[in-house]
């Protein structure tokens, strides 16, 4: 082994590198984001439990920077070039094998935006009965902010969840337990994604929603309060 090759630079036939060592992720999650991830068809290694390292050898038969000062001086026997230990280079290395070293400290995986009352708050033991709880006009205001504010933070392009029941709509998750629950006991409750375009120098963009088909005059007018991009349903 010997100096490090600069990052994201594949070495060379004959190269070296440091001998790096690989330990589990500190978590099981961690662990189950990167398999979730899309690693283009390659087979992907886990570290489970203890540690590895890319060579083990201990008897000097594993190709080190000293066999590139051997072979200047003279020819150098092919297989002098393999790994024999049993790290990481000697069981997967070779054979027509590319070995890639992802180092990183998360994985972005995408996934489904969740409903917004699986995301809002919820009432439990104890606290008072809101069961006749109806939105006033602050409520509306705080809620209107909310939606804005989830609309505004969704990604060009990105979608964020969306319900509507009774004469409320909720956009995005953290919506506090009154509004939630008062959409839970309503019967008309329809859920649906929104997906914001922002537009550019010379467009506004555009906001489309899939998925709500009975409220969408209700939702239209909640969003026209906040936003004047064109909301369009599919």
């Amino acid at each position: 082994m010997g100096p490090a090759q600069g990052r994201g630079f594949p070495i060379q036939p004959k190269g070296v590198t440091y001998n790096f060592r690989l330990t589990p992720d500190t978590t099981s999650e961690h662990r189950e984001s990167a398999r979730r991830a899309d690693w283009g068809g390659a087979n992907v290694l886990f570290v489970d439990s203890g540690q590895t390292w890319l060579c083990t050898d201990t008897e000097d038969k594993c190709p080190t920077p000293a066999l590139n000062v051997e072979a200047r001086e003279g020819p150098v026997d092919d297989d002098r070039w393999k790994h024999h230990c049993d790290g990481i280079l000697g069981q997967f290395g070779g054979n027509g094998n590319e070995l890639f070293w992802v180092a990183c400290t998360s994985f972005s995986i995408a996934t489904p935006e969740l409903p917004v009352l699986d995301t809002s708050a919820v009432s439990g033991p104890g606290v008072s009965d809101i069961s006749d709880w109806i939105p006033n006009n602050d409520a509306y205001r705080e809620i209107k902010d909310r939606n804005a504010k989830a609309v505004k933070d969704t990604a060009d392009g990105g979608s964020v969840a969306i319900v509507a029941g009774g004469a409320m709509v909720l956009i995005g998750g953290g919506h506090p337990r009154r509004p939630a629950e008062y959409v839970r006991r309503q019967g008309d409750v329809e859920e649906g994604l929104l997906t914001v375009s922002k537009g550019g120098a010379f467009s506004k963009g555009g906001i489309q929603v899939k998925g709500i088909t009975a409220k969408q005059a209700i939702v239209k007018a909640e969003i026209g309060e906040f936003s004047d991009k064109k909301v369009t349903f599919v």
